[in-house]
């Protein structure tokens, strides 16, 4: 006699805010009712370092529909470009099992991408201690210039804190990283960069 038995597979994780693509950030996307595919986007998620329980996500939509084709882009500041215009920021924390919201704050227009180009969104979570029991955490936005022959990018801070369900903005699109070049494009040329710490 031969006895067959099934064992449900012990190795398939929940999403998390660790794995390679930020899955957590993307089903909570879908949850709020952002559309799967929106122009471009930009979503990532880490965990709330004093609480493995809880998640920060950070998603940033383009506010602008994309170009149709043949579509006479002659007198739009944006030209023809569907990754060019200004992006919503919804910053929030969320039970990492359920993704329910717990304090949340949706900026509208938050980000500008244009020849000064939007190139996505981490999170800082680092020991931004305000007070007692009171830890802010930051959501960094990177741009770059569309200039070969003068090179240049940012780095730029947003720190939050949580009072209640809700989310308040404490700094608001602070440099803490810059650099900026002028060169040949063949081998001479000067670069500085900066970088700030708080």
């Amino acid at each position: 006699t031969l006895a067959l038995f099934s064992q449900a597979p012990t190795d398939i994780k929940k999403p998390t805010c660790d794995d390679e693509l930020p899955m957590l950030a993307l089903l909570t996307a879908r949850d709020l009712g952002y559309p799967v595919r929106r122009y471009n986007q930009f979503n990532t998620c880490k965990a709330w370092p004093d609480d493995k329980n809880k998640s920060i996500v950070a998603l940033s939509y383009l506010q602008k529909p994309p170009v149709d084709a043949g579509q006479d882009t002659s007198n739009d500041d944006y030209g023809s470009d569907d990754t060019m215009g200004d992006y919503d920021l919804d910053v929030m924390i969320i039970n990492s099992t359920t993704r329910k919201p717990l304090a949340r704050l949706l900026q509208k227009a938050a980000i500008s991408s244009d020849a000064w180009r939007f190139g996505g969104i981490t999170i800082d979570t680092a020991r931004y201690r305000l007070a007692p029991g009171v830890r802010a955490f930051g959501v960094r936005t990177s741009h770059s210039g569309s200039s070969r022959v003068n090179p240049a990018s940012d780095t730029s801070l947003y720190l939050y804190v949580q009072q209640q369900g809700t989310l308040h903005q404490i700094i608001n699109g602070l440099v803490t990283s810059s650099t900026r070049g002028e060169w040949d494009t063949n081998c001479t040329g000067e670069f500085e960069q900066t970088e700030r710490t708080i």
